[in-house]
């Protein structure tokens, strides 16, 4: 034995290991993986914290604080500090932190130096050559076992792979390990056996590698003489009892039970205790884990014992996708080991979002033996407050969270406390036992606007979740949080105010069969819109009742939206009860029509308003302004519509209104379903030609006038309609549907304006007389031509004669020409045509005064 090492047998001689407190929790707690290898491993004092007590888990190992590990390992933390400064590689003087470690390391053969001789402390290691260090320290010879030459990586895997040191570490040897992931391979190595060889054989040095041959195999250490202390990691055949490294370096001060342990959740699990103080109890990996992604309800339903965990078996198997029975796993019911959330023999039916671990028999892979259920509540946290307790504050804890207004539980108290989002009106997932929490969890988000619902789902984003029992409705607008399965478990958002409204004059019922030969009551609905559309769609409905059922607009609440009728057994009953018909709606992703909740307020059916340029209140208290939009429903003719802005621009007296309006009580939109008063958007044609061009197609006809509008000659097309007894100058008054031209009866009988024969009064006014011959003002009031449109229509006759036969008769003889242009001169007697704009005020809107010429 080297001097050094003698050094070290004698230190261990007098000072024994080193004895550590049990390992109080890292600031960076949260940010640990690997919590069982970090806990005990810093508890026995291998590992220890930085300047800052932080653990710093995926911080990189480099070689010189391998080395400190190892030493730390294989005396314990006072003897490796005691060991002697000495320099054992060139570029590791004696005054290098790490020298003792590392020069201790290479004596003991754990290590070695590159081709030049140089350490290279600061150096990155991998799992390889940690794993050669840990392996040496469980007994295993690098010579003999080939850790050195062009194979040592494969060889150093072998080993670790047998003696099950990298459990638990994901990726791949190679790769640079980390601090937690190196407490791994510790706590790993302190249940592999330790190793020893009858014979080390001869070792000689080929190209620079030393070989030994002649070597017998490793063999694990036993000691019968010390059972209790040999019994402290694995409890083997006491006549035949072998040594873990565990029980070798601590003489059966730490101490594992891993065969009769339990977590909270009743999980098998690994209790460690060093020194008969409890590091820590942890929950071993399940054999299958799975959250479940439905609700079951066949548990509840089964019979007692033996059905019941059938039941169960059923449901793991569904959700595990196991469907050959040969395969199937079974839970049978002699030991009633199902908890949920730790509660014993329950045997409760899975619910989304469980997480679901299952162990099975070491012996029997499909049989059973544990089923651990987790089931998180989710809850807002309502308040973090640091006022603590000197007790509670001695005890590690660093503030106390209120959970929903409710319990509040110490950070220490908490299971993965971070407190970066463990924060005031934060949602959090937990498992609450007594006054710990027990497991924690945050959800995650999504954000946005519920676009559709189908089924038990919500679509937020373009995807669809699990609404999960939750009160989730078409147009909420807000964050969801999202559980284990994605499924909603809470939820911070509004239902959608909508700003689009909807005046519905008619709905219709029609019972059709759907897809899978279901038949489904539908229910169009008939609107207009705040820009004066038409249009229609399928409502989405509610309904209520049995036998006789009661239809609503879908807005969310069953029964709180626009009655429709009702349904009693195949009898359809429209419902027009005194409803208001004016909605804020939305079309969802379905083309169906949604009743929504109106951003602005809505005062129905006002019967008795009137509004014109002197009285612009719409209601007691809302009043019409210069932006307001009236829309003017007809229920005269297929409903048609027109509309105006401005109050100036109506006048209404009497008429039944419906009126949007803002906080300020100020009308954004009035419908008018009333036809009375209406002027500011009349449009007037003159025929130049009273015969039509007809034409026809898919049983259609359609005729064509020349007309003049506005000045300028151009044509009106009706479709399968045409114009009563026209004449060549005839005014008329129209509306547009779509492409094609309507008589606008609301201006008249069969929509023809009579001629109004005027006198002049002052400039810029003109007076409608009662019959011809009037001069005095008793007819209409005088009407302002300031802002009118005016035009004249010249109509051209060959003499006298011919201009008497058109003014007796205007279909008895064509006049030469027309034309119609812009302005005109007011001579009295002159018959013109027009429009009000405003009679309150007594502005015309076009006004076309009739000139004749012969």
């Amino acid at each position: 034995m080297k001097k050094l090492l003698a050094l070290v047998l004698a230190l261990v001689m007098t000072m024994g290991l080193a004895t550590v407190a049990t390992n109080a929790a890292f600031p960076d707690a949260s940010d640990i993986s690997l919590t069982e290898a970090v806990d005990v491993m810093s508890a026995v004092g291998v590992f220890q914290g930085n300047e800052s007590g932080n653990f710093l888990p995926t911080a990189n190992l480099d070689r010189a604080s391998a080395a400190k590990l190892i030493a730390y390992l294989d005396l314990g933390e006072k003897t490796a500090e005691a060991l002697p400064a000495v320099q054992a590689f060139p570029d590791v003087p004696a005054t290098n932190w790490a020298a003792k470690y590392i020069a201790y390391c290479k004596d003991a053969g754990y290590i070695s130096g590159d081709a030049n001789g140089n350490f290279l402390p600061t150096t990155e290691l991998n799992g390889y050559s940690f794993g050669k260090m840990v392996l040496c320290v469980l007994g295993y010879d690098a010579d003999i076992e080939g850790f050195t030459g062009s194979t040592w990586s494969i060889s150093i895997a072998k080993l670790l792979q047998s003696n099950d040191i990298t459990d638990g570490v994901d990726g791949a040897a190679s790769a640079t390990l980390t601090r937690e992931q190196a407490a791994q391979y510790c706590l790993n190595a302190l249940k592999a056996n330790m190793v020893e060889y009858e014979n080390k054989g001869t070792s000689i040095s080929i190209n620079g590698a030393t070989i030994a041959t002649g070597a017998s195999s490793a063999k694990a250490v036993t000691d019968n003489a010390v059972v209790t202390a040999h019994r402290a990691i694995k409890d083997e055949n006491p006549s035949n009892t072998i040594v873990q490294l565990g029980e070798k370096l601590y003489s059966g001060d730490l101490k594992l039970d891993s065969a009769t342990a339990s977590d909270d959740f009743k999980r098998p699990a690994n209790e460690w205790k060093y020194k008969n103080e409890t590091i820590g109890t942890y929950g071993k990996s399940a054999d299958q884990t799975f959250v479940a992604t439905k609700t079951y309800t066949t548990v509840a339903g089964a019979g007692a014992g033996a059905p019941k965990a059938a039941a169960l078996s059923a449901q793991i198997n569904d959700q595990l996708g196991i469907t050959k029975d040969s395969n199937k796993l079974t839970f049978t019911d002699t030991a009633d080991n199902e908890y949920l959330n730790g509660a014993a023999n329950a045997y409760n039916d899975i619910q989304l979002g469980d997480v679901v671990e299952v162990y099975v028999d070491s012996s029997d892979a499909k049989n059973i033996t544990t089923v651990a259920i987790t089931r998180y509540t989710t809850n807002k946290i309502t308040d973090v407050s640091t006022t603590l307790a000197k007790a509670q504050k001695d005890d590690g804890a660093t503030c106390k969270v209120q959970i929903n207004g409710g319990t509040y539980y110490l950070s220490n108290k908490i299971a993965d406390f971070d407190a970066a989002t463990f924060v005031k009106d934060a949602y959090i997932m937990y498992v609450a036992s007594g006054t710990e929490l027990i497991a924690t969890a945050i959800p995650t988000t999504v954000t946005g606007e519920v676009t559709a619902i189908k089924g038990t789902t919500a679509q937020i984003n373009g995807t669809y979740y699990e609404k999960n029992g939750k009160t989730v409705n078409s147009g909420d607008e807000g964050t969801f949080y999202l559980g284990k399965a994605n499924e909603i478990v809470a939820i911070d958002a509004t239902a959608s105010k909508s700003t689009d409204y909807a005046y519905i004059y008619n709905w219709t019922y029609e019972s059709k069969t759907d897809s899978d030969g279901a038949t489904k009551p539908t229910i169009t609905l008939y609107y207009v819109t705040v820009d004066g559309t038409k249009a229609s769609a399928v409502a989405k409905t509610e309904t209520t009742g049995t036998g006789t059922v009661s239809y609503y607009i879908d807005n969310g609440t069953t029964g709180q939206g626009m009655i429709l009728g009702t349904l009693s057994g195949s009898t359809w009953t429209k419902d027009t009860s005194g409803v208001a018909r004016v909605v804020a709606f939305s079309i969802n992703s379905d083309g169906k029509f949604v009743q929504k909740t109106p951003k602005d307020s809505i005062v129905a059916n006002v019967a008795t308003a009137t509004v014109n340029k002197t009285s612009p209140v719409v209601d007691n208290s809302k009043v019409a302004t210069n932006s307001t939009n009236f829309i003017f429903v007809y229920d005269s003719d297929g409903y048609k519509t027109k509309t105006a802005v401005g109050y100036k621009n109506v006048s209404v007296t009497s008429a039944p209104m419906t009126t949007i309006y803002n906080s300020d009580n100020e009308a954004l939109y009035t419908f008018v379903g009333a036809q009375n008063g209406f002027k500011s958007d009349t449009k007037l044609a003159v025929v130049l030609d009273k015969e039509p061009s007809a034409t026809s197609a898919d049983g259609d006809t359609f005729n064509t006038y020349t007309v003049a509008i506005g000045g300028e000659e151009t044509t009106l097309t009706f479709k399968n309609a045409t114009l009563t007894g026209p004449y060549a100058g005839m005014v008329f008054a129209y509306q547009m549907n779509g492409d094609y031209a309507e008589i606008d009866t609301a201006e008249g009988a069969s929509g023809y304006l009579t001629e109004k024969f005027v006198f002049t009064k002052g400039d810029g006014y003109f007076g409608s007389k009662l019959a011809t011959g009037n001069t005095s003002a008793t007819g209409d009031a005088y009407l302002s031509t300031a802002e009118a449109k005016v035009y004249t229509i010249t109509i051209e006759f060959k003499n006298s004669t011919d201009k008497a036969s058109y003014d007796t008769n205007h279909t008895a003889i064509s006049p030469e020409s027309i034309t119609v242009s812009e302005g005109a001169t007011f001579d009295a007697d002159d018959p013109i045509y027009y429009t009000i704009k405003n009679a309150s005020d007594k502005t015309a809107g076009e006004v076309y005064v009739v000139e004749y010429v012969y």
